[in-house]
C-alpha cells in the first residue's frame, strides 16, 4: 500500500475548498470529501485570509501597508500625506 499521488489544485479550487469548509462548519467532512490533509487546509485558509486582508488594504500588503493618498484626497490633505496640497 503506497502513498496516493498528490493532487495539483488551482488557487480557485483551493479557495473553493476553504470557503466550503468555513461555510459548512464541518471541517472533517470537507477534508474527506476533497481528500485534503488537515495541515494543507489550515495553510490554505491562512493564505486566503492574508490575501483577503491585503486586498482590502490591511496588513500583508506588498507595499508594507503604506499607501500614499492622492493629492485630491480629503484624508490625505488633513493628515499631511505625501502629495497632499501640491
Amino acid at each position: 500500500m503506497g502513498r496516493r499521488a498528490r493532487a495539483d489544485r488551482t488557487p480557485e479550487q483551493k479557495l473553493e475548498i476553504v470557503l466550503e469548509r468555513l461555510k459548512s462548519g464541518n471541517i472533517a467532512e470537507t477534508w474527506r470529501r476533497y481528500e485534503v490533509a488537515p495541515n494543507l487546509d489550515y495553510r490554505w485558509k491562512d493564505e486566503a485570509l492574508q490575501g483577503a486582508t491585503a486586498a482590502l488594504g490591511g496588513e500583508g500588503r506588498r507595499d508594507g501597508g503604506k499607501r500614499k493618498r492622492p493629492a485630491h484626497s480629503p484624508v490625505g490633505a488633513l493628515t499631511g500625506a505625501e502629495g497632499a496640497g501640491d
